[in-house]
């Protein structure tokens, strides 16, 4: 009742006192479920150096999790593929941390579209029948173009129903 939800209530300003980006989307979701008056901060974005600092405390379980979950994490794997796991529509980033210096790896997480692999662009094309089509090229030849969308479906288009093809300088 009323003094369970004055308590619950009590916990969590007391927890949004000091913004954790770990607990930010389950105190939404606590809020919402009990109707609840509170503010619950929006964490800080994260910084390169930030990051940097952090690295030392790096929890490879977590990282795997963000990797991997699209609920709880940030689903990386929707789009990139790690030892064999994950999709193929955009780099595979197995050996990644060998390749790249810690600065490196945060800044392209960061900022994924700073720094496009070449064949990785998304690509905007208006077909003849008014309708927009974005994603991956996979596959071109004369007659048909092959995208793989964000969603991981992929629709193939006859070429001579293109009527604009624009490269967007953004990281599918």
């Amino acid at each position: 009742g009323t003094v369970q939800n004055q308590r619950v209530s009590r916990v969590l300003r007391r927890l949004c006192r000091v913004p954790d980006a770990h607990l930010y989307r389950d105190l939404l979701a606590v809020k919402t479920h009990f109707g609840l008056q509170i503010e619950v901060p929006v964490p800080q974005a994260a910084t390169v150096s930030s990051v940097l600092a952090r690295l030392a405390r790096a929890d490879a379980d977590r990282g795997q999790e963000l990797f991997f979950d699209r609920v709880r994490g940030t689903g990386c794997a929707t789009c990139h593929r790690v030892r064999g796991r994950g999709s193929d529509l955009a780099p595979d980033l197995s050996g990644a941390g060998t390749r790249l210096t810690a600065e490196n790896m945060v800044k392209a997480i960061l900022e994924p579209s700073a720094a496009i692999t070449e064949g990785y662009a998304m690509q905007l094309l208006l077909t003849a029948d008014g309708r927009t089509h974005t994603g991956a090229v996979i596959r071109e030849t004369d007659s048909a173009i092959t995208l793989l969308r964000v969603d991981g479906t992929r629709v193939t288009l006859d070429t001579t129903t293109i009527e604009t093809r624009k490269k967007l300088n953004q990281s599918v």
